[in-house]
């Protein structure tokens, strides 16, 4: 099952550089048999496992929405000062049982879920729209969920976005740093967005004034019934 391994330690770009118990080594986007892997290696101590971020539908309607809570124990800490005097230990998230890695990516969104009633024509128009509330000058974006994310309840997401994930790479950490500490932020709704039916008007007039489209055709565009706080993957990791 796809997941992040959050370890705390550090990135080895010499593959035969062995780790010293109890810390192992891992690597980004392979299987969790903490073997080595393509582009660079990891050294350090498991402290905690996000599953599924990129499969499992999470969200909240009020509210916080946070993927870890994990901490390095002090015992990890000490004993690393003590094992590897001369290495600087930091934390890395790194995600493991796919098949590609590089692109998978999302974002922290609060708003709509939008479902279409089969109009492929409509579909495309959505695709990737951006546009501003003139109403609470808000800068709103239409977003494709990816299609590992599994159990949504629309095609589609409007909203606000709060942050985007980091895509990491396996040549570089940093990437793999910043991931960790998006995954162990708490994250809020965002309270100054516009009620639904101003950014259904404000979106319908949006697409009116771009496209051959009619008011009557834009009905097929249903919006759920609450905003809610949530990550949607904007590319699955099958298509890259």
């Amino acid at each position: 099952m796809q997941h992040h391994k959050l370890i705390y330690g550090f990135y080895v770009d010499d593959t035969d550089t062995k780790p010293i118990k109890p810390f192992q080594k891992y690597s980004l986007g392979g299987s969790d048999s903490g073997d080595g892997g393509d582009g660079g290696d990891y050294i350090g101590f498991e402290y905690d496992r996000v599953i599924g971020i990129f499969n499992n539908y999470q969200y909240v309607y009020d509210g916080k929405l946070q993927f870890s809570t994990g901490k390095v124990p002090q015992q990890i800490i000490d004993l690393f000062k003590e094992k590897y005097p001369e290495k600087e230990a930091t934390c890395y998230a790194l995600i493991q049982d796919v098949p590609t890695y590089h692109y998978c990516y999302g974002f922290i969104m609060y708003g709509y879920w939008i479902n279409i009633d089969a109009d492929q024509y409509i579909s495309d128009i959505l695709w990737d729209l951006c546009y501003k509330s003139n109403t609470f000058k808000t800068d709103l974006k239409i977003l494709q969920a990816g299609d590992n994310l599994q159990k949504v309840p629309g095609e589609y997401f409007c909203g606000v976005n709060i942050e985007e994930f980091t895509s990491t790479e396996a040549s570089d950490p940093e990437s793999c740093e910043e991931l960790a500490i998006q995954l162990c932020k708490s994250y809020e709704p965002f309270l100054n967005i516009a009620p639904k039916d101003i950014i259904i008007k404000e979106l319908f007039s949006t697409i009116l004034t771009k496209t051959d489209l009619t008011q009557e055709s834009l009905q097929k565009i249903k919006f759920s019934y609450l905003p809610v706080l949530t990550f949607v993957q904007a590319m699955c990791y099958c298509c890259t």
